[in-house]
């Protein structure tokens, strides 16, 4: 049972949805009052904060489609993972075309990625507009690739790991 005051506080919405109503809820709040979020189906929503250099924060939410038992009611994590690619790399173009005095009259970006249950390959083209010379527009896309955080964070070998919380702290789970 979802208390009322919870309720009205995150922005309670029920749909009818099948032979029953779904219960949403946006948690958009939800670190303000440290209450738990009651969310029906594979929406996700959560925060997003950055610390460092400046302090900012965001709200996010990720769904599935209705295959995966999701209502489709937010990018799926798959598309926000390819859509952060994309766009890293396009906020990056643009600064350092500032720098490098490359204009740039339009900018889109295409990313493909390539899965067999693990990705295989991650494809970027862009497609660029400008009347700088094609060797400055290859040199600003060399100098953009180092600045996306994104893409390098891909192109070196990582490693996870995944804690749970229990009572007496955080259990490592290999």
């Amino acid at each position: 049972m979802i208390p009322a005051n919870l309720k009205q506080e995150v922005g309670w919405t029920e749909r009818e949805g099948g032979s029953h109503k779904r219960a949403y809820v946006s948690c958009v709040q939800l670190d303000l009052f440290k209450e738990k979020c009651w969310v029906e189906r594979s929406r996700n929503p959560h925060g997003a904060p950055l610390t460092e250099p400046m302090e900012e924060h965001f709200t996010l939410a990720t769904d599935e489609g209705p295959f995966h038992g999701g209502d489709a009611s937010a990018p799926p994590p798959l598309a926000l993972f390819v859509g952060g690619l994309t766009g890293c790399i396009m906020t990056q173009l643009r600064a350092f075309a500032k720098r490098m005095d490359v204009v740039i009259d339009d900018l889109r970006v295409e990313t493909k990625v390539s899965w067999q249950w693990t990705p295989k390959s991650f494809d970027i083209d862009i497609i660029l507009e400008s009347p700088s010379p094609v060797d400055r527009q290859i040199e600003l896309v060399q100098a953009a690739k180092p600045g996306c955080f994104v893409e390098q964070t891909l192109s070196v070998a990582n490693s996870i790991t995944h804690r749970i919380r229990t009572d007496s702290g955080f259990l490592r789970i290999s």
